[in-house]
């Protein structure tokens, strides 16, 4: 799982974070935390995993919490990146608690 996570941080590093709302330029490679976990590892207990260290509504769909949470207005891709480190290295003691 903390592979899955860390890619996805690394993913989101590399391109271009979207936030929802910017205008898609011609050729450009955009992600958002929910495509990023969803590229770095298929739809996986990463997604959980993340929304419930969020604090989202886990009883929703889980990608469309973590749509709505990235997109939150004054969000950075700092803070998205920084999200996805920490839960990636809490994410052995996260795994326990979820069996």
């Amino acid at each position: 799982m903390r592979d899955i996570l860390l890619k996805a941080a690394n993913i989101i590093e590399e391109h271009t974070w979207w936030d929802g709302k910017s205008p898609n330029r011609l050729g450009e490679r955009r992600t958002c935390i929910a495509l990023a976990l969803f590229e770095a590892g298929g739809w996986s207990e990463a997604h959980r995993l993340v929304a419930g260290h969020l604090g989202l509504d886990l009883s929703n769909s889980v990608f469309g919490e973590l749509y709505r949470w990235n997109d939150t207005p004054g969000r950075t891709k700092e803070q998205v990146v920084a999200v996805l480190r920490e839960v990636a290295e809490k994410a052995q003691s996260y795994e326990k608690v979820l069996v």
